[in-house]
This record gives structure tokens, C-alpha cells and sequence, in this order.
């Protein structure tokens, strides 16, 4: 009873530092002027030709809002544009209320779901996430994709490994964080779950197809490779932003994605689906060529999960320290060393994520 109260007591106050966080850019949070107005452009020009096109956008945007941004370009594949039609159809304002609440639900849900963690330390993680907090107010996608995935380890923990694969597609609307993934067909009794993984994602390709034309791949992947929305490399938490900050040569960059690679091969092999989940989450946002601080949103459940597994004690202690604000915040500093910490925390959590992987496999579901 005692430690429901301090959990509560300190979930508390991390709404109220969080909140605190929001009402100081409260300009951006409470008018919807943030990354919500490229998806609504999405859903506005999706089924046109405009939808990857650069001056139809900013056409838009200046007709909507008055302004435009290079951080406001669609990004995400045409299915997911097709999805939001139903938001485009409402005034912006209107719509940018229901996006906001439809992503809180979305991190209730994770919370409800999420089954490898007891709940009342869900609860506190969640609230102690700064990506989470950061999702929230810049308006983006984060906690739909925290949905799916818990939505996902539920069915598989349900023994629903094909529904499992279907519930975890619904993740391509981060796909680029995603690219470990199919790693985890390493163990081959993770492959029905992954014939559900490819089973949805053929079907979101299809209704990409059919929303926006054989032509689409093309302008996306002009939209992918632009340099201008990649900018702020020393805000990225990715291998990408390490490299880059301290100009490394490009080689380095490539050792180290082929070393987290390899990490999450050798988990999936020895260790439960789960733990090798927890590493794929991890090295995709280690090894994402365009990450930020609310993409480390999937370090909430990764962390969680090798917290559960996990018998080694400084790997547990570095997990507390990941889910804890502290490197989200360093991260924030615009410093090439303060910056550099959570690329450095993550990879050092693979490294004992890989020395325990190679140890005797032991079983999944440990209490916490």
C-alpha cells in the first residue's frame, strides 16, 4: 500500500512538471501550430497529386494558418494520410482537439494493454516519459505507434501470433524506426507473427496505391531525401547524430549500426520475443537515419520490458536511468557532449542487452 502511494505521489508530480513543460510553450500546444498541420495537410490533399508536392502544401498552409514551415511537409505513407480524411473534413482547430485527445487515449490504452510490466509501474514510467510528454505537445503520432505495439505483445501473449504480426503493421507509420525489425524472424517461432506483420503491410501498401496513384513512390522518396527535413542534427539521438556531432568519418556510423545489427539478431535467437522486441525498439531509433527526441518514445516500452527481464544489475540500473527525463533533457541542450548522452546510454544499454543474450537463455516474465 505504502509503495502505491509513492508511485502515485511521484507520477503526480511528473504530470505537474510535464504540464508545466506544456504551458511554457503553450503558443505551439494549445493553437496546434506544430507537426498536427502537416497531418492535417495530409488529410486535406490526400487522393490529389498534391500530397507529396511542396508548393501545394505551403500553398495550403498559408490559406489555412497564414504561415508554413519546412517541419510541416507530410512525411508519413498515403495510407496513414487516408486514415486522418475523416479529421481533414472538421475546421483545424476542431480537428487538432480531437487529435490531441485521440492521443491521449491512445497512451491510456498502452497503459491498459501493456501486460510485461506491472501497471503501477507503467503508470509511472509513462508519466516520467519526457518523449511521451514531448509527443503530446508537438502534436505527433508516437502514442498511436505505443498502441499497436502493446496492442501487438497482448495478442501474442493472448497466443494470437498472426493477429499479433496485423496489430504490430499498423507501426509502419514509423516505419524508418522500424528497420530492425524483421530481425526477429531470426527465431523461427516468431515467424507466424511476422506472415501477420507482412500480411498488414501489404494491405496499408495496397490502400497507399489506391489513395495516391502507381506514381506515389517516387514523390515520397524526393520527400524522404530532402535535406531540409532533417535538419537539428544535434538533437538527434540516433548513431546518424552521434557520427555527425563530433564528425566522425561515415564509417563509424555503419560499424555501429551493423553492431546493434547484430545485438538484436543474437537476442532474438537466445531470448524471449520480447527481450529481442525491447532490443529491435532500441537499435531502431539508434540506427533511424531521422530521429528525435519524441521518436525515443519507444524506448518507454523497450526499457520496461529488459527492466522485467533482466537479472543483471547494472543493466537495470541504466534502464532507470533511460526512463528517467534526465537524458531527454541533456539530449535538449543543443550541446555536442550533453547530446551525445543518450545515443551513448542507449548503445551501452545494447551492449549489456547483448553480454546477456549470449548468457544461458532464461525465461521470459520476471518480476519486477
Amino acid at each position: 500500500m505504502r509503495d502505491s502511494w509513492v508511485i502515485a505521489l511521484l507520477s503526480t508530480l511528473s504530470l505537474l512538471v510535464m504540464g508545466s513543460l506544456a504551458w511554457a510553450n503553450r503558443d505551439r500546444v494549445m493553437t496546434g501550430h506544430n507537426d498536427f498541420v502537416s497531418f492535417y495537410t495530409g488529410a486535406r490533399l490526400v487522393g490529389t497529386e498534391g500530397l507529396y508536392d511542396v508548393a501545394q502544401a505551403r500553398a495550403f498552409q498559408e490559406r489555412l494558418l497564414g504561415r508554413t514551415s519546412e517541419a510541416w511537409r507530410f512525411i508519413r505513407l498515403p495510407y496513414f494520410a487516408a486514415l486522418l480524411w475523416p479529421l481533414g473534413r472538421l475546421p483545424f482547430h476542431t480537428a487538432y482537439l480531437v487529435w490531441e485527445a485521440l492521443a491521449i487515449a491512445a497512451v491510456a490504452g498502452f497503459v491498459l494493454l501493456w501486460k510485461p510490466t506491472a501497471r503501477p509501474i507503467t503508470v509511472l514510467f509513462t508519466c516520467l516519459s519526457l518523449p511521451v510528454a514531448v509527443t503530446l505537445m508537438n502534436g505527433q503520432d508516437l502514442t498511436f505507434v505505443l498502441l499497436f505495439l502493446a496492442a501487438s505483445v497482448y495478442a501474442l501473449r493472448q497466443g494470437r501470433p498472426f493477429l499479433a504480426g496485423l496489430a504490430f503493421a499498423l507501426c509502419a507509420v514509423k516505419f524508418h524506426l522500424f528497420l530492425l525489425a524483421p530481425l526477429l524472424l531470426v527465431n523461427r517461432r516468431n515467424w507466424t507473427w511476422g506472415a501477420g506483420a507482412a500480411a498488414g503491410l501489404g494491405v496499408l501498401l495496397l490502400v497507399s496505391f489506391a489513395v495516391a496513384g502507381p506514381a506515389w513512390p517516387g514523390a515520397y522518396y524526393r520527400v524522404l531525401t530532402d535535406p531540409n527535413i532533417h535538419p537539428g542534427l544535434e538533437q538527434m539521438p540516433s548513431l546518424h547524430g552521434l557520427v555527425g556531432r563530433w564528425g566522425w568519418p561515415a564509417p563509424v556510423d555503419w560499424i555501429l549500426a551493423a553492431a546493434v545489427a547484430a545485438v538484436v539478431a543474437v537476442t532474438a535467437a537466445r531470448r524471449s520475443f520480447e527481450y529481442a522486441l525491447a532490443a529491435a525498439l532500441a537499435g531502431g531509433v539508434l540506427v533511424s537515419y531521422h530521429s528525435y527526441l519524441a521518436d525515443c518514445t519507444l524506448l518507454l516500452p523497450a526499457t520496461l520490458i529488459v527492466l522485467t527481464e533482466t537479472a543483471s544489475r547494472p543493466l537495470r540500473m541504466l534502464t532507470v536511468v533511460l526512463l528517467t527525463p534526465l537524458t531527454g533533457f541533456l539530449l535538449l541542450m543543443n550541446s555536442p557532449a550533453t547530446g551525445a548522452v543518450m545515443p551513448l546510454a542507449v548503445l551501452a544499454m545494447l551492449a549489456l542487452i547483448g553480454l546477456d543474450a549470449a548468457r544461458r537463455p532464461a525465461p521470459a516474465g520476471q518480476p519486477l
